[in-house]
């Protein structure tokens, strides 16, 4: 799903999981936060996924990181098109995902926005 129609986000590194891995900025980050299996409905799990843009205010400006912010967010926050990006995976069956937080921080000089998901899949077998 890196950067799936969106300029804004064409040139941006996508990382799972590990940002540590990561060689420069701007850059995006998709990692589990947790997870549990449904009640009912044996191998369904509902997950928990953190996905953040992170950027260096000296090598991008406000205006620049403002415009990959709302073009992250017209990603993960289009349903339909989470689920059917998902969904076109091999392994995983996907009914839900939707968008839960968002939140902007500053860390060691970089700027991190970041949009909390939950999904709802299970593994194809």
């Amino acid at each position: 799903m890196a950067g799936q129609g969106a300029a804004e986000l064409s040139a941006v590194s996508w990382v799972v999981e590990d940002a540590s891995t990561a060689k420069g900025y701007p850059l995006v980050t998709v990692a589990e936060t947790g997870s549990q299996e449904h009640d009912v409905l044996v191998g369904v799990y509902e997950v928990s996924v953190e996905v953040a843009l992170e950027t260096n205010p000296t090598d991008t400006d406000e205006a620049a990181a403002k415009a990959m912010k709302d073009a992250l967010y017209g990603l993960v926050g289009d349903r339909r098109r989470m689920i059917s990006g998902l969904d076109d995976r091999a392994d995983l069956q996907c009914w839900e995902a939707r968008t839960v937080g968002m939140s902007t921080t500053a860390e060691d000089g970089r700027r991190r926005d970041a949009f909390t998901l939950t999904v709802v899949a299970a593994a194809q077998v």
